[in-house]
């Protein structure tokens, strides 16, 4: 007889012995379930799709229009001379599920449309502001970044790892925020039009 738990193989009419072993029984209840990793979050992405956004500076280089852009949408919207935004002029903002800092943050701008020609060094910013639980004022955080050069038809892109991590809660509300400014002699009036994306790292 074959000598692998006593196996008829076929192999005794050849006087043979096979080898097939060893056997190890597993009951399915103890076997271990899958690691998952819920130490992170994955890269929140933003864009602001077809509607795409029309930023602005004032004479004298400082932010005209700022546009909130979400997932695959954007709105216009405006901040207090003290630089906060009051919730009811924010549409775009996402709520935050566990505590949790943002570590790095990326951006890009496609400029479609200048319709005047630029002035001075113009720069766009991609930021991101925070209304605490139960606050109902987003707040500009150390979480951004700023593109350049600016220039009809290219993408510019930035990456920043933020320094210190901005420290978020759960029932946070986040929003990206795009803005410009520009620095030189002169009149510094700027308005252009393009398509904006950005990422963080929430971890």
């Amino acid at each position: 007889m074959c000598s692998n738990n006593h196996i008829n193989c076929g192999c005794l009419k050849f006087n043979k012995k096979g080898t097939l072993g060893p056997f190890e029984a597993i009951d399915v209840e103890n076997i271990p379930a899958p690691t998952v990793n819920t130490g992170s979050l994955p890269m929140i992405p933003f864009a602001s799709g077809v509607t795409g956004v029309f930023l602005t500076t004032t004479a004298a280089g400082v932010s005209g229009e700022l546009y909130e852009i979400g997932f695959g949408n954007s709105n216009f919207t405006l901040a207090l001379p003290d630089g906060d935004i009051p919730s009811n002029l924010i549409t775009e903002a996402f709520s935050v599920t566990r505590a949790g800092s943002i570590t790095a943050i990326s951006a890009a701008f496609t400029t479609v449309s200048i319709f005047v020609p630029l002035a001075g060094t113009v720069t766009v910013r991609a930021q991101v502001y925070r209304a605490a639980k139960g606050s109902n004022v987003f707040t500009p955080t150390n979480a951004f970044v700023d593109i350049v050069p600016i220039a009809m038809g290219t993408i510019a892109r930035a990456l920043k790892i933020v320094t210190p991590p901005v420290l978020v809660e759960a029932g946070d509300l986040l929003v990206m925020v795009f803005s410009a400014s520009a620095t030189g002699a002169g009149d510094l009036t700027n308005s252009f039009f393009g398509s904006a994306s950005a990422g963080i790292t929430l971890e």
